[in-house]
């Protein structure tokens, strides 16, 4: 009995820290959907993280150079440049949050790995982005430090037990959509 209530701890705290892992994303989600005038979407957003109800995909409009920016933003003040190229986003249909969740955790990815580089002529990430149909592509390159297993992608981070959950977040998502994250 005490090992299942142990177990059962230890799901709730590994939930908890993916919320809070992608809580900043979500924020950044909601707060263009208010500022950009749609207050429903927002509201409705929030009563979905909070269970309260389920909503349909909206138009996103510009949420990716929002999302973008505020990414560059960061990575330049650590000595990143990110350069950003769409097509066809004016006829997308996934919600903010889910594209914020999606497309700021690849970024934080991909600028956490460009920052341990130490020649600061590689610290360059491409971002593309672009509907086609009505399938969603976004690719992002990146240097690394080293090889990587994109069969066994982990944190690299000393604290596991809040870290680690951008790229569960993402297929999460991408599957919600029949997509998928390939690395």
């Amino acid at each position: 009995k005490q090992t299942e209530q142990y177990q059962t701890l230890k799901d709730y705290q590994g939930n908890i820290a993916k919320i809070r892992h992608d809580h900043n994303n979500f924020c950044i989600g909601v707060l263009y959907a208010i500022e950009s005038g749609n207050t429903s979407e927002a509201i409705n957003q929030i009563k979905k993280e909070c269970d309260v109800n389920h909503i349909d995909a909206e138009y996103a409009g510009n949420l990716i150079h929002t999302v973008v920016d505020i990414k560059k933003q960061t990575a330049l003040d650590l000595g990143i440049e990110i350069d950003f190229e769409y097509r066809e986003l004016q006829k997308l249909l996934i919600p903010s949050v889910d594209m914020s969740i999606i497309l700021g955790n690849a970024i934080d990815n991909a600028i956490e790995a460009t920052h341990k580089l130490s020649d600061t002529s590689k610290k360059r990430i491409r971002l593309f982005v672009a509907l086609k149909n009505d399938t969603v592509i976004i690719t992002i390159k990146n240097p690394t430090i080293s090889e990587i297993d994109p069969n066994n992608l982990t944190t690299e981070k000393e604290d596991r037990e809040n870290h680690g959950f951008g790229i569960i977040s993402m297929k999460q998502i991408a599957a919600k959509y029949n997509g998928e994250v390939l690395f």
